[in-house]
């Protein structure tokens, strides 16, 4: 869903492959690169992981996200959180 999403907006965007890392997705346009870790339903990222994705390295014109989809009435709907806006401590 995420990738479709990207998709939709023009970006050309990719499963990282064994998606057992940081980033499960990356995407990427003319202007910007995102790296994004995707959770759904009670999925969490652990404070640990959220730190080390905030410090992991990356291009200056990389956006770090998070994707959480939540299935609301048999429909799935995204929560897109902004890592670099995020407090490490929630």
């Amino acid at each position: 869903r995420t990738i479709k999403n990207f998709e939709d907006m023009g970006c050309t965007a990719m499963r990282s492959s064994g998606s057992h890392g940081l980033v499960d997705v990356i995407a990427w346009d003319t202007r910007s690169f995102w790296l994004v870790q995707i959770k759904s339903g009670s999925g969490r990222m652990t404070p640990a992981e959220l730190e080390a994705f905030k410090e992991m390295s990356a291009p200056p014109n990389a956006i770090k996200q998070i994707h959480h989809w939540f299935k609301v009435a048999n429909r799935w709907e995204l929560v897109i959180k902004n890592v670099k806006d995020m407090a490490t401590n929630m």
